[in-house]
């Protein structure tokens, strides 16, 4: 491999008697020891700045950020004075108090920072004198509110059994019995009583307060002297209620549990809590002056020392700089004279092998002489240099196998361009290679392809290229020096005899064959992927091929591929704008001569190329999935035309359709028939549905699950083109169809060839035994009908009778032939 010379053998760095690293340890030394002698000079005035730069950092800034703190803990304090006051509950009040007590805490907290960095001074003492009177006054603001809120809950109470003595009152004076025998003075006294006890909630001062206290005693001794001449006037029942009325106005009116008694008591609390708030507003007052002298006298210390620092720092700079400039030169001295001319020529020359190698020249040498770092940085590029090489390697090759791979084959192909070469890309498929891996597992697939690869690169010449594309898939770039297409041929001739041997793999005998696609260069192209596109166009034709499966690149195959891809892009408007018609192609009942049913047949009226054969857009439909909606229009319309047939007044007639495969794995046939039939009002005994055998190949289970629906709608199966493809017995019986139809390529030629006689006997002979129809197709002349007529088939289909009709000739064929004696005289 290119680039990949065993590298010599390592030495050790620090084998090399005065190598680079002790140079460099020399210099190290020297640059020390200048270093130590000029330090030396500057450590004194150094160690005294980082003693006041510690102090400093240690104690003057921490300090100055705990003031700080200390101040914003105040504010916090004094701050949770509003929310105790402007609290709306309980709940808030408790939550208001709880934050107050984090935050005489944290004030704490910070204060015995302080304490602890300034000493127990004056100011800080003072700070914690007017902090502790702040406490102690939030204490009693607290204590005043939840006092206040405890007097409004039970005020709120009184207030609302007031309310249902005010209900009482109106039931009491609601009865005319009653308001003609209480005294209207008495009613209007204890109107007033209760209106006085409610007017409470709105006096705002404790003098307001007091004023409406006397009033609501005045006025219950008056009821009280009033009740005395108003009671004998009552019925004992009227008596006893208002008795026990006035007995709760009084406990409400008067006492120490009253509602003017807790309403007085509740204004106090008031005043409580104003007088501490005006005590608090003027502590946080001391507190914030208290705290700024101490944040003032400590910056300025902070700042005396940072002035003293600032010089010191500005001195050691200077000495800083005068040692660093000596050992800078000192340093450049001693690697110019110890390493630089020993060591800058070999590392220039290890950088230009660098260069080589970055740029792809794997062969490039790289220097590895010496004995010290530079030989060992040399012997590591060369192992990155075979690294290399081993990578690309891998980039050109197939792991698998160890061929090229299309990297590989593109490179090839432009070298033999560019050099004005003329010759061949030969392009490899594998037949059924995915059976092998379905049945043997992928790891007998891989080794087949090793297998292949092998005898590929065994009978291939020296100067070919043999690549693996991917897959099953191989190519050879073959020079041609001259040689004609027939020669490469015969070359290629050589390579599908040596891929025909079969593959032993672990005990099993594996048949291997392939299709082989050629294309030349430069005639059929100047790039790779052309020649590698017309290769591989050319192998596809070749597996259309039941044998000599080499197929040469011709411009025939471009055309067509271009026809395909002009069918495929046209396909679906011509399904969209009606461009199908359907032919029909009558069966006949060869015993008799009657027609009793017919094929329907697509074709493809091009407006602009006219009749397009189903040999060409059907693969592509098929291939496409265009199919399916092309399918369900030949069904639809084949039933909508039957059923036009027959109520014109022409006999019950059994139309066939074919169903592609594609439309068994890509919708649900059973469904599309159904709705045909329904469409059409075609009873299921007049369509018989043609399928061909390759279709149990696709999806086994499915299909039968599909096959046994459509025997379930009444409609009548048939295999077509029986004995061209996986014709087998088991199969026949898991299908459990209702006829055969004889391939017409067995018809056609055997009158002169005794192998198709006995097949389409065979054939007989098998429908017969299991209880089938068979039509034989492809019949053109009367020796056809007469054989078949002795063999006891049943019914026939060919141009003896009639080619494909349009629909109007079809009715005139069947009407004519209805009206005679025989089919043969009118189709004669």
């Amino acid at each position: 491999m290119a680039g990949a010379a065993t590298p010599p053998p390592p030495q050790s760095p620090t084998s090399a008697k005065f190598g680079i690293r002790a140079k460099l340890w020399l210099a190290f030394v020297a640059i020390a020891g200048m270093t130590v002698l000029v330090s030396a000079l500057a450590w004194a005035t150094f160690a005294r700045t980082t003693e006041v730069l510690d102090r400093f950092t240690a104690q003057r800034i921490p300090t100055v950020v705990a003031l700080s703190q200390l101040a914003q803990r105040a504010n916090a304090l004094v701050a949770g004075a509003p929310g105790v006051i402007f609290a709306e509950s309980e709940a808030e009040l408790t939550a208001e108090s709880a934050r107050v007590t984090a935050a005489e805490e944290a004030f704490l907290t910070v204060h015995r920072r302080v304490q602890g960095a300034l000493g127990d001074t004056a100011e800080v003492r003072r700070v914690a004198e007017v902090a502790a009177r702040a406490s102690a006054n939030l204490q009693l603001l607290r204590s005043a509110m939840r006092h206040r809120w405890h007097l409004a809950g039970t005020q709120t109470r009184l207030l609302e059994q007031l309310e249902v003595l005010h209900q009482e009152y109106r039931m009491l004076i609601g009865g005319p019995d009653q308001a003609a025998v209480i005294p209207w003075a008495f009613l209007a006294e204890t109107n007033r009583l209760l209106v006085l006890m409610a007017g409470l909630r709105e006096a705002d001062s404790a003098a307001e307060v007091a004023r409406v206290h006397a009033t609501i005693d005045t006025t219950l001794r008056t009821i009280e002297r009033q009740q005395e001449t108003v009671m004998p006037l009552l019925s004992p029942q009227m008596g006893a209620a208002l008795g026990s009325f006035l007995h709760r106005v009084r406990l409400l009116a008067a006492g120490p549990d009253s509602l003017p008694a807790l309403r007085a008591r509740e204004m106090m609390a008031k005043e409580v809590a104003a007088a501490r708030l005006e005590d608090l507003q003027r502590q946080a007052g001391d507190l914030d002056g208290a705290i700024a002298t101490l944040t003032s006298e400590a910056q300025q210390l902070a700042g005396r020392e940072r002035t003293a620092a600032t010089a010191m720092l500005t001195r050691s700079k200077v000495v800083l700089a005068v040692v660093s400039g000596a050992a800078l030169v000192g340093a450049l001295l001693i690697a110019w004279l110890y390493v630089g001319r020993s060591v800058i020529r070999r590392l220039s020359r290890l950088e230009h092998s660098m260069r080589a190698i970055a740029a792809g020249d794997l062969d490039h040498p790289v220097p590895v002489d010496g004995a010290d770092e530079v030989t060992a940085m040399g012997r590591t590029l060369t192992t990155f240099r075979d690294a290399m090489g081993r990578v690309a390697h891998l980039a050109r090759h197939d792991p698998l196998t160890g061929l090229g791979n299309r990297m590989a084959f593109e490179a090839a192909v432009t070298e033999r361009l560019e050099a004005n070469d003329t010759g061949a890309v030969i392009y490899l498929n594998l037949d059924g290679f995915k059976d092998i891996n379905d049945t043997f597992g992928h790891s007998t697939g891989d080794r087949v392809l090793v297998a292949v690869a092998e005898r590929l690169r065994r009978r291939a010449r020296s100067a070919d290229a043999v690549v693996r594309m991917g897959g099953d898939d191989f190519a050879i770039v073959a020079s041609s020096s001259g040689e004609d297409d027939v020669n490469i041929a015969g070359y290629v001739e050589q390579l599908s005899q040596a891929l025909a041997q079969p593959v032993d793999v672990e005990g099993l005998t594996i048949e291997v064959k392939g299709a082989f696609g050629i294309s030349f260069f430069p005639r059929d192209g100047r790039r790779p992927a052309d020649l590698l596109s017309r290769a591989e166009m050319a192998m596809n034709n070749a597996k259309q091929e039941p044998v000599g499966r080499v197929r040469v690149y011709t411009p025939r195959m471009g055309e067509q591929q271009q026809e395909r891809k002009a069918i495929r892009g046209e396909l679906r408007r011509a399904i969209d704008d009606g461009q199908f018609r359907l032919l029909y192609q009558p069966k006949i009942d060869i015993a008799s001569g009657a027609c009793v049913g017919m094929e329907a047949l697509v074709r493809w009226d091009h407006p602009q190329r006219g009749r397009i054969s189903p040999d060409q857009f059907i693969p592509v439909a098929e291939r496409s999935g265009l199919i399916v909606p092309l399918g369900e229009w030949v069904m639809n319309e084949a039933c909508r035309q039957n059923r036009a047939w027959r109520d014109a007044g022409l006999p019950p007639l059994k139309v066939a359709v074919n169903v592609s495969a594609v439309q068994f794995l890509c919708q649900d046939v059973v469904d599309m028939v159904e709705r045909a039939l329904d469409a059409a009002a075609l009873p299921p005994q007049a369509l018989e549905v043609e399928i061909t055998e390759s279709i149990i190949m696709t999806d086994g289970a499915k299909v039968m699950r599909l096959l046994d629906g459509l025997r379930g709608l009444g409609v009548s199966l048939a295999i077509d083109d029986f004995g061209t493809g996986y014709s087998s017995l088991s199969y026949l019986k898991r299908l459990r169809v209702n006829c055969l139809k004889i391939d017409q390529s067995f018809v056609r030629e055997m009158l002169r060839n005794e192998d198709d006689v006995r097949i389409t006997r065979a054939i007989l002979n098998i429908a017969r035994d299991f209880g089938l129809e068979v039509v034989a197709e492809g019949i053109e002349t009367a020796d056809h009908v007469d054989f078949f007529r002795a063999e006891g088939c049943h019914l026939g289909q060919g141009y003896f009778w009639g080619r494909p009709m349009e629909p109007t000739d079809f009715h005139r064929f069947v009407a004519d032939s209805a009206s005679t004696e025989g089919l043969r005289a009118v189709v004669a």
